[in-house]
């Protein structure tokens, strides 16, 4: 099995059980079963965990810097949600341009392939 393969079945997993335990919890809070008011603050995690998942499972550079965004989107929303350090939206909404300034930066580099990076550790070596 091909490692695209392995990361498309990796990440279709992920996904599936993400939609799992939200439709779960959503159907249980409607029918009264749980009080998930509170749990509604925590949602940003979701983008933390597919950002992460992206990144360990990113074949490009591409895919990387989109796991770096979700990852960084997530943070930023339950920051903001959860007001750690007493911060919210109106103070850390300059986070999104610096982190909009840092991918445009990363997307200016030059993208190296993996057959590059074998072949430099190879003479490395």
């Amino acid at each position: 099995m091909s490692r695209a393969t392995k990361r498309k079945i990796r990440n279709d997993i992920v996904f599936g059980i993400l939609l799992f335990l939200f439709g779960t919890l959503i159907l249980l809070d409607n029918v009264n079963i749980i009080e998930a008011g509170s749990v509604w603050g925590y949602w940003p995690l979701i983008m933390i965990v597919i950002g992460v998942n992206k990144i360990l499972s990113s074949g490009s550079q591409k895919e990387t810097t989109e796991g770096i965004w979700l990852l960084f989107l997530g943070l930023w929303f339950f920051v903001s949600i959860q007001h750690f350090f007493g911060l919210g939206f109106w103070d850390t909404w300059p986070m999104l341009l610096i982190g909009w300034g840092v991918s445009e930066i990363w997307k200016a580099l030059p993208q190296r392939s993996e057959n590059t990076l074998a072949k430099e550790n190879h003479n490395a070596n």
